[in-house]
């Protein structure tokens, strides 16, 4: 630990009642004692992944092996029931447990089978939540299994679902009953085409990050695996003059907020890396940079909670433009397609798109979960850094785990850790500038061609509309074009002066840790600073291009008809 005081304790681990050593919920209650306020067990390679199976609990540790117990460690008062910071899951702890931003994988065998995490108390939810069906196993409709139990009830919401084994399209819900949760399918699921991992889950396609992930040769939403893009064949919703006028209106505001929303979000979120990444370079063991870091991430990212902040006023101003467009018109494929978008809303627990609300529940979680991403992926320790920051834990949901420096820097403050803060600040800044200018020429295009298809206008019309798309596309990066000649500029400028190992390093900017997902877009090693230009240039234009669909889920067809294909 870099910062502050660090106790270290060594201890037997006690797996069952009858072996030597002690329990987390003992670990904790003498890292109390001793005065810590919040603790992180790092013994047997842990990680923030719990399994929940039909035989127990058991940790998937970083270096494979499965082991019981809880993957994090939390402090907890038992005589005030105050809780530190929750680090993931935790074991029973008497006054409750929390998933602050863990991941719960739970293993769904067959009707009524699956794995159980039993805690006492109240159980407060977030985090990722993963239901997996290994072994070929197909949820029919009806089929229902209980996978958490709490005996003191649960509160909260995850802040992500997701489904492995099964096509992402597959309807379901998560309801409490008799104080646990229990899954049930609300339609026959239908089988991944990929080929079973080591746990017997079959790989799917995951349909929304512009590479073959189960390789089957079909990449996102051409795979079967998932839903299929909103199309309305070029037609519009049929509404009169009024109501056209509206339902324009509607689309063009959730587009042109939600890409605010989309840019408020990632600058809240760099500015709370940022400090901390520069402490960690320039200030190692400088407990005040850190306290001033963490002060600037508490203001920067406590905005961005569903109730207040940006996401609010987004959620308000959707309202507004919106509250008179019936919400089936929002949903059928000729008026804006958010029945498209069902797999998706469902995985970020909104269920069924009947009202206005939940089709702007789901909007904004999406970009959320979208823009995190984003960010994440031009700063690759992006998840070590804000929880350095104490950044607002429901933030974490959706960042990958990406690089981790363990609060490092790469050495001398001068000559090494201020050239590493001054490239990272410019990648940020540049991919941003990208994102937003990619962003907007989607959808300029996007309610050019929209308008023409809802006010039924002949073809010059969408001659004209093709015109727009053609110049607001260009200069426009691709995933299978080259980088982005601003970016690349940008970069060469900033980081020239890096040596390429740091700008790899954990202990540097990290993207090491993104050399998988830059093979998956067509850059095969990262051997030089234009190769890691042109993995972000292709990167943000699939991220920007799934933003695009967000905020206007008809975007592939209409920017097809203006001559300008999403990538």
């Amino acid at each position: 630990m870099l910062f502050g005081i660090a106790l270290i304790l060594v201890v037997a681990a006690g797996w069952s009642a009858d072996a030597a050593g002690v329990s987390d919920p003992e670990l904790g209650a003498l890292a109390l004692a001793a005065g810590a306020d919040d603790a992180l067990r790092t013994a047997d390679g842990a990680t923030s992944a719990l399994w929940g199976r039909p035989g127990g609990v058991e940790l998937a540790s970083s270096d494979g092996a499965e082991r019981a117990g809880a993957a994090f460690l939390a402090v907890v008062d038992r005589a005030t029931g105050v809780t530190s910071r929750l680090r993931g899951v935790v074991e029973e702890v008497g006054t409750g447990a929390a998933l602050p931003a863990a991941i719960l994988r739970i293993l769904g065998n067959g009707p009524g089978q699956a794995g159980v995490l039993h805690v006492t108390g109240v159980l407060t939810l977030g985090g990722t939540l993963e239901i997996a069906f290994p072994d070929g196993y197909l949820p029919a409709t009806g089929d229902a299994f209980a996978f958490v139990q709490a005996d003191g009830g649960v509160q909260g919401s995850f802040d992500r679902i997701a489904l492995r084994g099964v096509a992402e399209d597959l309807p379901f819900s998560t309801n409490a009953i008799g104080g646990g949760l229990t899954f049930t399918a609300l339609a026959d699921a239908v089988a991944c085409s990929g080929p079973p991992g080591d746990d017997g889950v079959a790989a799917c396609e995951r349909c929304d990050d512009c590479v073959d992930d189960d390789g089957d040769g079909l990449i996102d939403r051409a795979d079967p695996d998932c839903a299929a893009a909103a199309n309305g064949l070029g037609l519009g919703a049929g509404g009169d003059a009024t109501g056209t006028k509206m339902l324009l209106k509607c689309g063009l505001t959730i587009a042109t907020c939600g890409a605010k929303l989309g840019a408020g979000l990632t600058k809240a979120l760099q500015a709370c890396a940022d400090g901390v990444f520069a402490c960690v370079q320039t200030k190692p063991g400088d407990a005040g940079c850190l306290a001033k870091a963490r002060a600037k991430c508490a203001k920067a990212t406590g905005g961005l909670v569903a109730t207040t902040g940006i996401r609010a006023k987004f959620r308000d101003k959707v309202a507004q433009a919106c509250g008179l467009v019936p919400s089936a018109t929002v949903v059928d494929a000729a008026g804006l397609g958010y029945g498209a978008e069902a797999a998706r809303c469902a995985a970020l627990g909104v269920p069924a798109l009947t009202s206005l609300d939940a089709i702007g529940t789901c909007i904004d979680r999406a970009h959320v979960c979208r823009a995190v991403e984003l960010f994440a992926s031009r700063t690759p320790r992006a998840r070590e850094l804000l929880t350095l920051g104490g950044a607002e834990p429901s933030v974490l949901a959706c960042l990958p785990v990406g690089a981790e420096g363990n609060g490092a820097g790469l050495g001398d403050a001068k000559t090494l850790g201020k050239p590493a803060v001054k490239c990272q600040q410019a990648i940020a800044k540049a991919g941003a500038k990208l994102t937003a200018q990619l962003l907007k020429g989607h959808q300029t295009c996007g309610a050019a061609v929209l308008a023409c298809a809802q006010q039924g206008s002949a073809s010059d019309c969408v001659a004209k509309a093709a015109g727009k798309c053609v110049k607001a596309a260009a200069g426009r990066a691709t995933v299978s074009g080259s980088a982005n000649a601003t970016l690349a500029k940008t970069m060469a400028k900033a980081c020239g002066g890096i040596a390429l190992a740091d700008l790899q390093a954990t202990a540097g900017l990290g993207f090491t840790a993104g050399a998988e997902r830059c093979a998956g877009l067509g850059v095969p090693t990262l051997g030089s600073l234009a190769d890691v230009a042109t993995c972000l240039s292709r990167d943000h234009a699939c991220r920007a291009a799934t933003l695009a669909e967000i905020a206007m889920p008809r975007s592939r067809e209409l920017l097809t008809i203006g001559g300008v294909p999403l990538p």
